[in-house]
Formats: C-alpha cells, sequence, structure tokens
C-alpha cells in the first residue's frame, strides 16, 4: 500500500457514525494538529476494527512481549489506515511516504500512540480540521434535509451516500 492524496477535510460530521457499517468500504477520516518539535499536521483513513477483533488484540497484548505487542500494533495499523499525508525525504525532495508496517515503526512515539489510540482502540477520534470546506458543510447541510424529509436518521442517508461511492 501507498500514500495518496488526501481530500482537503478528512474529518467532516458527514462521516460520523455510532455505529460500524457492515459494507468493507467504510473507512473513518482522521486530523491530527501539530505537535509542537514532535509532527507536522497528520491526516489518514483507516478502516476501524470491531469490538471482536479488538478483543483478539487485547488477548495478544496480555501474553505477549512489549516488542511482538508494539509489531503487532505497527501491522495493524500500517493494515488499517487506506491512505495518509506522511512524507519522507529522499535527497532534497519529499515524496508521499509508504504505508507500511516498517514505516510506522519509524513513526515519533508520540504519533505512534496516538495511532495506536486511534486506530487500534478507537479512543482518539482525531482532531477538528481547520480545512473543513464550504462545499463539505452544504453537502452535510443537504444530508441532513434529505433526512428530515424523508424521516430517516441520518446516519441512513450518510450511509447509502457512502455506498453510491
Amino acid at each position: 500500500m501507498t500514500s495518496q492524496p488526501i481530500p482537503s477535510s478528512t474529518n467532516g460530521p458527514q462521516e460520523l457514525l455510532d455505529y460500524l457499517p457492515e459494507d468493507d468500504g467504510y473507512t473513518i477520516p482522521i486530523f491530527y494538529k501539530p505537535a509542537p518539535r514532535i509532527h507536522r499536521e497528520v491526516r489518514f483513513r483507516y478502516r476501524p476494527i470491531e469490538i471482536l477483533e479488538r478483543a483478539i488484540l487485547v488477548e495478544f497484548k496480555e501474553r505477549k512481549a512489549e516488542r511482538e505487542v508494539e509489531e503487532m500494533f505497527a501491522g495493524v495499523i500500517a493494515g488499517r489506515i487506506t491512505e495518509w499525508s506522511l512524507v519522507e525525504k529522499v535527497g532534497d525532495t519529499e515524496v508521499p511516504m509508504p504505508i507500511s508496517k516498517a514505516k510506522v515503526l519509524r513513526l515519533k512515539p508520540p504519533l505512534f500512540l496516538r495511532m495506536i489510540n486511534t486506530v487500534v482502540w478507537g479512543f482518539d477520534g482525531g482532531d477538528e480540521d481547520p480545512k473543513l470546506t464550504v462545499d463539505q458543510t452544504a453537502e452535510d447541510l443537504d444530508r441532513m434535509a434529505r433526512a428530515v424529509a424523508e424521516g430517516r436518521p441520518i446516519s441512513d442517508v450518510i450511509v447509502g451516500d457512502l455506498r453510491k461511492n
């Protein structure tokens, strides 16, 4: 898997659901504000982990040494992230950083730990994205209006729109 361009906003309310849809294409957009002297802003999308899958990870964590656990977390993160904004230097040029377990293991510890809390445990929903566009806000309002007009929950409208794409 390689990194890909991320849309200008990846953390809009239009994709917020209280459950995990059954279709396998569902991803969650995340934005992390820059952490001074640690990392730049980070954007990525990931496929969430279901509760029973997490239980398997908890059991693994309880039985293994810390090094094995960190390697497992890196593999899970790399396997769940579908795109990210991270770059690496090749000579004097910044290029998209491939998404891999090896690259995740090279992240600075605070960023790695935050990704664990987001991707593995699901406890960190990221920060508010300052690049939320007017078009995305209009899309949110359109979805709310359709939900009200059709007497459906907004989550049904969102899932329907996601399946169309």
